[in-house]
């Protein structure tokens, strides 16, 4: 047991007297949260052999598959592994605060290294890279998600407010008024994120209907922030299912609606505390430009990262503000990477092309390898839309599921930093699932084919 865990379980328990059971959750690669449901007084196991997962836990699909055509998992008898606990994460239950509670893990091998295909391993190598160079990055996420009613059978459709309206027409977005006819809702999940030091810093009312954003505190550990954009996923699908609704972070729940995006606030600080990004946000300096360049030059092999499942594609539309293109600008919503309006020690990239189904520690992990591909080879980039033009478009995208698998492991970049073995396993997963998926016969088959041909 690792030797800090004793008192904060102790203190925990202390202080809630009355939980009895705890969820240990572990992150795959798709950003799902898998898990184990124990006593809270077992939990001394943890970081032992008494508490393990199957090792390929983490290369399972958005199904929860295996894919038989990797090393892992099933030709290998999927051998357990300890895993280790995130102790800032302990915290109660989103709905069941009283009587439960929750603790993200990890999986370590053996002799205690780290596994290559956990999510939390990718992203460590890159704050690793960033401290080589005596730099630290600085990370806020912002997610957005839907609310509709729970039954899904022939349609989605925005869930009831509190209190009897007409329904809004059209895009409401930051309408305080729509916050204030799903009040309940809104304040429940703020009251779920406070119990589980979620630091939520404002809600908001997004363009789409039933549509809405949460921002999330920056954090100069970029791990931490990770893990709060996914106890913020499991707080918010939590409580709209208590309340008979269903939560949703989908990248493109409706095809007449906008998608839902996660977008990373990054900057970079020296070790001193000094900010690494020069410049205003009106005139970038050269560190941030070379970023920028870096970032531009690895969206193409980053997008299977960004958009992991079928559904994920379909959000990219220019019409509704998802980026089709590696193009950046000033105070401007209509790019991929984004310089907003900030005082010179706060400037940063606003990344805005991953779907709010994305893996956070993988996004995250692929942007902080694209600013350093820049950084370090000082790379210029194409001069930025400015505020108020039109965007100008960039290097395409990779807009399907294989073309983007396909720039991933054919990459220049991202293999070398992240970890070929990681690329080369996420490929061969999602290539897998992707193929199943494609082979589904469902009913738009039906609705274009059936009566004509």
């Amino acid at each position: 047991m690792p030797t800090d865990l004793e008192p904060t379980l102790r203190a925990f328990r202390d202080a809630h007297p009355s939980i009895q059971s705890v969820d240990t959750l572990l992150v795959d690669l798709n950003g799902i949260l898998r898990g184990k449901r124990m006593p809270i007084a077992g939990l001394h196991k943890l970081g032992t052999e008494e508490l393990c997962f199957p090792r390929g836990s983490t290369l399972l699909d958005t199904l929860g598959r295996a894919a038989d055509s990797l090393p892992w998992g099933v030709l290998d008898g999927d051998p357990d592994r300890p895993v280790l606990p995130v102790l800032s994460s302990l915290s109660p239950d989103a709905v069941r605060h009283t009587t439960d509670a929750q603790i993200l893990v990890y999986p370590v091998e053996l002799d205690g290294t780290a596994w290559f295909a956990c999510p939390r391993a990718v992203l460590q190598h890159q704050i690793d890279a960033l401290a080589a160079q005596g730099w630290v990055a600085t990370v806020a996420i912002e997610l957005e998600f839907h609310v509709f009613e729970r039954a899904v059978e022939d349609a989605l459709r925005p869930a009831q407010a509190d209190r009897t309206a007409l329904p809004f027409t059209g895009p409401q977005t930051y309408n305080l008024t729509q916050l204030d006819d799903h009040r309940t809702l809104v304040e429940a999940i703020q009251g779920a994120c406070a119990r589980a030091h979620i630091p939520a810093t404002s809600v908001l009312s997004e363009y789409g209907s039933g549509q809405f954003e949460i921002n999330l505190k920056h954090q100069p550990d970029p791990m931490l922030a990770c893990d709060h954009a996914v106890l913020l996923r499991r707080a918010v699908k939590a409580v709209t299912d208590d309340y008979g609704m269903l939560g949703t972070f989908m990248a493109k729940p409706r095809a007449d609606d906008s998608g839902n995006g996660l977008h990373v606030h990054v900057s970079l600080h020296r070790d001193d505390g000094s900010p690494l990004f020069d410049g205003t946000a009106t005139a970038p300096g050269p560190c941030l430009r070379h970023a920028v360049r870096g970032l531009l030059d690895t969206l193409p092999e980053s997008m299977a990262l960004l958009a992991p499942n079928a559904n994920s594609w379909r959000r990219y539309s220019a019409d509704f503000y998802a980026p089709t293109t590696a193009n950046w600008g000033l105070n401007h919503r209509q790019v991929a990477l984004r310089i907003p309006m900030s005082s010179p020690a706060n400037l940063r990239v606003e990344h805005r092309v991953a779907g709010a189904d994305a893996n956070p520690y993988l996004v995250v992990a692929a942007v902080l390898a694209g600013m350093l591909h820049g950084l370090e080879q000082e790379l210029e980039p194409m001069p930025p839309v400015e505020e108020g033009a039109a965007a100008q478009p960039g290097t395409d995208l990779p807009l399907r599921w294989r073309e983007g698998l396909q720039s991933l492991k054919k990459g220049p970049v991202l293999g070398d930093r992240l970890g070929n073995a990681f690329v080369d396993a996420y490929c061969d997963m999602k290539l897998v699932e992707e193929e199943q998926y494609h082979m589904i016969v469902g009913d738009s088959d039906l609705q274009h084919y059936a009566r004509t041909v």
